[in-house]
């Protein structure tokens, strides 16, 4: 009756110590009769004990089970374990291990205390005992072992076993082992997550204990072989002594870079806004654009004469990098946009950056600070004595990493086109005409979203891991939807229904909470080094000091009222003021889309007396255009637009305003549904049982094009840090992935990736 886990754990066991081991062992075979014992009489008994779970649920949604009759045996009735008032939650009826039936009490103990005082109990006092086991009958009954052995009749697809109600066989200590986790880190990922006020989990930003915060310049790849903590921390035990061991613990080492190629490419200031308007329009024949020469013919694109009909030719738009006919020029471009371009393997440049960065270093760590002139220039010579040696061996074996000059031909594009970001491929450069895009930008600001004005502009952020960290156990229906041109068609009129009202609303309703729950409802903004503002709440008898800002509830209106009103743009030498809709380059432009759409759904609701509606959309998800709703069955009643009235609870947004598009998929069989939410899909399969599966969504598949993705060996970026990219989409791959094969698929998906950049496939 061995298992995987039994293995697993023996495993883990091994690598601690062989006395642990031998421990181990001797604990599983003590255990192995026992197990044969129990296994017999599980399977005995697992059909009643199923049978008996499955009348309970019958009963609760009230449905016939007259089909279960003898096949429940009887059992003497146990005493109650109630003791008082306190609800004590018994799970020795379930087939877990200790340490997990543990777990499972403390997690049903809490979902007890917090439904005790809910609708569905306060009202039928004489029945709350049998509302709150609604919420804990579910639970696995077979052993892990029993399980696996059974699975083996179906090849371990447990799946196809006659019920989906099985724990999978593999025990908490036998994941932590697969998982490198000691219980110090089980018990501060329980930490991570905290319980908003709304009932929601969310994720907890971790704190840093670093209190110095220092950069080292990645020149060239010269300086691949330099871990500088580690050098600095052996010279210092050598020279010092062991008592240096923890100078360098509370201090943040990081690497810069150069510009990426972004920074070179993407000019649209000099597009829009450094030329004069007159001028160009002056000399501009469309006749006579650059981009109509023959060598541009298969690059002109039929959509710019869809977009711009007046002009009545086509232009260039195009992502082929062979508007250049420099071979060198093309392999950058290709790299993508965060492409940084190498550099020669250049070592006196490179020791100069460390020994900048040594300087710092000791002028910032106390310790060193202590020490004398003397001993830390004799430091400093020895560490940089040690950077150049090893710098020295990498570039004797790298001499055929070569630089890559970017300035050929780099006046020449960026004279012709707007090179830009491809959408839903950022890495992605496309190159469009220059005339075109100036044309085209003149059309859209003669709609009436713009008016001209005389004066110049005055100088002026984990959405899918709430959504995965608040999935309920069962979904029954899913519903996506796009509202369409939310930016644009937002009022930003003194209306009713305009932006301002419902930013007030937010703002005064925010104020007041905190107003009764603290003394501190002025927000102080700091400035910090390098312009960072750092926000805090204070006291609102703070007196304004240099270098803070403080916000009372007026201010933070008149701010927003401002930001709303005074949306300009420049063009030329001529300027445009929006008057209708909001900026979506903005960056409080998101938080007004979810401030609008929250007051239009949620206090519509409440203000025509359907306030208890609002628990359909406790499940529902927003981010700006994007809306996800779990487990709502009604959500299709909002989209109607005939025949509404005033009091109707079904119009929550003003149809003149917002249009929304349905976006979900039915399976074709008619099992249930799919749909995408931000980076993740949800498929229902069968929405009966409310058993669902979710996967990662990828928006940049079916675009037509093979998208730059993640960053090239050859990029001038240290190594180890570029290889964080896998590390992240494997993070977030196993958070959206419920199924392993889709996670093992998505995960080789990224291995191939970073493969074809360039990178070695063990170190991916």
């Amino acid at each position: 009756m061995l298992c995987f886990s039994d293995l697993a754990v023996l495993a883990g066991a091994w690598e601690r110590s062989r006395q642990e081991f031998d421990d181990e062992l001797r604990t599983l075979c003590k255990r192995l009769e026992l197990r044969k014992q129990e296994y017999t009489r599980e399977c005995r008994k697992l059909a009643g004990r199923s049978a008996r779970v499955e009348r309970i649920f019958l009963r609760i949604w009230g449905v016939d089970d007259s089909h279960l009759e003898g096949r429940i045996p009887k059992t003497r009735e146990r005493a109650s374990p109630n003791t008082g008032d306190a609800r004590v939650t018994r799970c020795d009826d379930l087939a877990i291990e200790t340490e997990e039936r543990e777990e499972m009490e403390r997690a049903i103990a809490a979902i007890a205390n917090t439904i005790r005082d809910s609708p569905l109990t306060s009202d039928r006092a004489e029945d709350s005992a049998l509302e709150r086991d609604r919420y804990t009958v579910f639970a696995p009954l077979a052993s892990a072992y029993w399980v696996e052995h059974t699975s083996t009749g179906f090849r371990h697809a447990i799946w196809k076993m006659e019920t989906f109600n099985h724990v999978a066989p593999i025990s908490i200590r036998a994941l932590q082992f697969l998982g490198n986790i000691t219980d110090a880190h089980v018990k501060e990922c329980k930490t991570q997550m905290i319980t908003m006020p709304t009932g929601r989990r969310s994720w907890r930003r971790q704190k840093s204990d670093c209190d110095v915060f220092l950069h080292l310049k990645y020149t060239s790849r010269v300086m691949e072989p330099l871990s500088i903590r580690k050098m600095i921390n052996e010279t210092l035990a050598r020279i010092i002594g062991d008592d240096t061991a923890t100078w360098l613990e509370r201090m943040m080492i990081e690497w810069t870079y150069n510009a990426s190629i972004a920074s070179r490419l993407c000019k649209p200031v000099e597009v829009f806004c450094d030329f004069n308007v007159a001028q160009w329009m002056e000399i501009y024949d469309p006749e006579q654009c650059p981009c109509r020469t023959r060598r541009y013919a298969d690059m002109r694109s039929p959509a710019s004469l869809n977009l711009l009909q007046s002009e009545g030719h086509t232009h260039v738009i195009t992502i082929d990098s062979s508007v250049t006919d420099n071979p060198l020029m093309q392999g950058i471009m290709n790299s993508g946009l965060n492409h940084i371009p190498c550099m020669a393997l250049d070592i006196d440049v490179a020791e100069s950056e460390v020994g900048e960065f040594l300087d710092r270093l000791m002028a910032r760590v106390m310790e060193l600070q202590e020490l004398t002139a003397s001993t830390r220039s004799f430091l400093r010579r020895v560490i940089l004595k040690k950077a150049r040696a090893k710098m020295s061996r990498y570039k004797e074996q790298h001499r055929h990493v070569p630089a890559e000059p970017f300035e050929r031909e780099l006046e020449f594009l960026t004279g012709r086109f707007l090179i830009c970001p491809t959408d839903k491929a950022p890495n992605t450069p496309v190159f469009v005409c220059k005339n075109f895009i100036r044309k085209l930008a003149f059309q859209r600001l003669s709609g009436p979203e713009f008016a001209s004005i005389a004066a110049p502009p005055a100088a002026v952020v984990a959405q899918i891991q709430e959504l995965c960290a608040n999935l309920p156990e069962r979904i029954f229906s899913v519903f996506t939807a796009d509202i369409t041109k939310c930016f644009e068609t937002i009022p930003t009129d003194n209306s009713e229904d305009g932006l301002p009202a419902a930013v007030r609303f937010y703002v005064q309703s925010a104020m007041q909470v905190r107003r009764e729950r603290s003394s501190c409802h002025t927000i102080q903004i700091r400035v910090g080094d390098g312009g960072k503002l750092w926000p805090s709440w204070v006291s609102d008898r703070q007196i304004e000091g240099m270098g803070t800002m403080l916000f009372g509830e007026k201010d933070i209106c008149w701010l927003s009222d401002w930001c709303i009103a005074d949306s300009v743009l420049r063009m030329g030498d001529y300027v445009w003021r929006q008057v209708r809709g909001i900026p979506m380059g903005l960056a409080c432009s998101p938080i007004w889309c979810d401030i609008y759409f929250f007051k239009y759904a949620m206090m519509r609701l409440a203000d025509t007396g359907n306030a208890h509606l609002i628990p359909y959309f406790s499940d529902t998800f927003s981010y700006v255009d994007d809306l996800g709703a779990i487990n709502n069955t009604i959500i299709r009643d909002f989209m109607k637009k005939e025949g509404r009235e005033a009091d109707d609870p079904c119009w929550i947004y003003p149809a003149e305003y917002i249009e929304l598009k349905e976006n979900t998929e039915v399976i074709v069989d008619g099992g249930g549904c799919k749909a995408n939410f931000l980076s993740m899909t949800i498929t229902i399969t069968s929405p009966e049982a409310g058993t669902f599966i979710t996967s990662k969504h990828d928006k940049r598949e079916g675009l037509g094009f093979t998208p730059c993705r993640y960053v090239k060996y050859r990029s001038n970026r240290y190594t180890k840090q570029a290889l964080q990219v896998v590390t992240a989409q494997v993070a977030q791959i196993l958070l959206l992935c419920s199924e392993p094969h889709d996670a093992a698929s998505e995960i080789n998906k990224v291995v191939t990736t970073m493969m074809g950049n360039g990178f070695a496939k063990d170190a991916c």
